[in-house]
């Protein structure tokens, strides 16, 4: 089932989808995120037993890997010898297959290029 309403916040008032917090106390706009006054506590519950709940959202950059040494995610750099290194440890990578590698390094050759470096 869905249920829709107007944001009643001034500069968004656009028609949503709202979804609540996970113990149904709040219901937020879709739209700019800001918490709405205007779903009652009946459909607070609806929306909780429907599954529109709000999620955290889980930020990833494009290309992230998994570093084998250290164990954190983030996208590769490159190295003194045009090698993928590990951003926080500087390990090499050695995980990714060599004609993906090859496909990033261009692109990180391309951006160092269009910010002059």
């Amino acid at each position: 089932m869905e249920f829709r309403t107007f944001c009643n916040h001034p500069g968004c008032r656009k028609e949503m989808k709202p979804v609540v917090s996970s113990d149904a106390s709040k219901a937020f706009c879709t739209e700019c995120g800001k918490e709405i006054n205007t779903v009652d506590g009946f459909m607070r519950r609806q929306l909780l037993a429907f599954g529109h709940v709000k999620r955290a959202e889980k930020k990833k950059a494009a290309w992230s890997f998994r570093c084998q040494k250290c164990q954190k995610e983030g996208p590769p750099q490159l190295g003194e010898k045009q090698e993928l290194v590990c951003c926080y440890c500087g390990e090499e990578l050695t995980n990714i297959s060599k004609p993906f590698a090859q496909m990033i390094k261009t692109n990180l050759n391309a951006q160092k290029r269009a910010e002059g470096k």
